[in-house]
């Protein structure tokens, strides 16, 4: 199987266009399949993450309500694991990374 090319400009909600992405998932609350606490299941060692910031990481605690998105952009080692509370911050946060 040879190389595939990357899915270029992809556009998203609120503005936002990735310039190029291999895969691109989102997740809601996932930490409540385990029963565990956001901080139990999202601190706890099982993968590197990074929370937009450490109010939004607060915010999410509070109103138990996270969004973890997983964007592989130019190669299928690289990617970037992103929290935040809700999906438009991530969304915009993937767009800084992006352009920034």
């Amino acid at each position: 199987m040879g190389d595939l090319p990357n899915i270029k400009n992809l556009r998203l909600p609120f503005g936002v266009t990735l310039p190029e992405v291999n895969s691109l998932a989102f997740e809601f609350n996932h930490h409540m399949l385990s029963h565990e606490s956001i901080e139990e299941f999202f601190e706890g060692g099982f993968f590197e993450i990074e929370w937009i910031s450490a109010e939004e990481r607060t915010r999410a605690i509070e109103t138990n309500q996270v969004w973890c998105a997983h964007w592989y952009d130019k190669t299928p080692s690289g990617s970037y694991v992103i929290l935040g509370s809700t999906l438009e911050a991530v969304i915009k946060y993937f767009g800084e990374i992006a352009h920034g």
